[in-house]
């Protein structure tokens, strides 16, 4: 149909970075979908059996992200428009753009801003905002290789509401975490920081809620992962981090 002509010139042209060319396209691709759902047309019909996946409408999100996240490195635009074709589209056009967004969300459960103040009064505080892709905090890299040396990494968790939430982590070489000065995790050694080796399950209160961690080096690299989710493993747009 027209829409998978469109989408085919698209990614033609996003292939060699055509963009001035692609943007009326997916003006148009966008103004077409809401009347290109294959489920709604066989519910119409009396026709259950249809799968539920909107092929045009993952094909077009196949081409944003090689356009917005690939090209030009901008998951953020890529989730932001995304969204705003949502806005037209029925129930499984909707649910077709978030399986389109879950690789994206994944990474924006990783914690990545963090305030890092060292135990030795003459180490000036350091604001790190790692990149969207981050997953490692690694402060080797960022404190210039201290050897032997305690750092408290702090950031502060804005919710809404009062929830239950999971902490996923991971870190070398020691650890210990507090959520609003209460101990979550104490006093654990590992050697090499291992993507969510270790699950924390808690209640963020509403408003602000301060997570500390202390983390202790020998003469080693050391760093951690942090990744916060609702009980589900999803990622909980309506949290801030600062």
């Amino acid at each position: 149909g027209a829409i998978g002509i469109l989408n085919a010139q698209v990614s033609s042209l996003a292939h060699h970075k055509k963009y001035d060319d692609i943007t009326p396209l997916l003006v148009r691709i966008r103004n077409l979908l809401p009347k290109a759902c294959k489920a709604c047309d066989e519910a119409v019909s009396g026709n259950d059996r249809y799968s539920g996946h909107s092929d045009p409408v993952e094909t077009a999100m196949r081409n944003l992200y090689n356009i917005y996240v690939n090209q030009k490195e901008d998951p953020l635009a890529y989730i932001a428009v995304a969204k705003d074709w949502a806005t037209t589209l029925c129930s499984h056009q909707k649910k077709a753009i978030e399986r389109s967004l879950e690789t994206v969300r994944f990474e924006q459960q990783y914690l990545k801003k963090w305030l890092i103040t060292g135990a030795d009064a003459k180490w000036s505080p350091k604001a790190y905002n790692g990149k969207f892709f981050d997953r490692y905090v690694n402060l080797d890299k960022i404190l210039g290789q201290p050897d032997d040396c305690a750092v408290t990494a702090e950031c502060v968790i804005e919710s809404p509401d009062e929830r239950e939430v999971v902490f996923r982590l991971g870190f070398d070489h020691e650890l210990k975490v507090e959520l609003n000065g209460q101990t979550l995790f104490k006093d654990k050694a590992r050697r090499i920081a291992v993507r969510d080796e270790f699950t924390v399950n808690v209640r963020l209160k509403k408003g602000a809620n301060t997570l500390s961690l202390k983390v202790a080096d020998d003469n080693l690299g050391y760093g951690f992962f942090m990744r916060l989710s609702d009980k589900d493993g999803k990622y909980m747009e309506d949290l801030t981090i600062r």
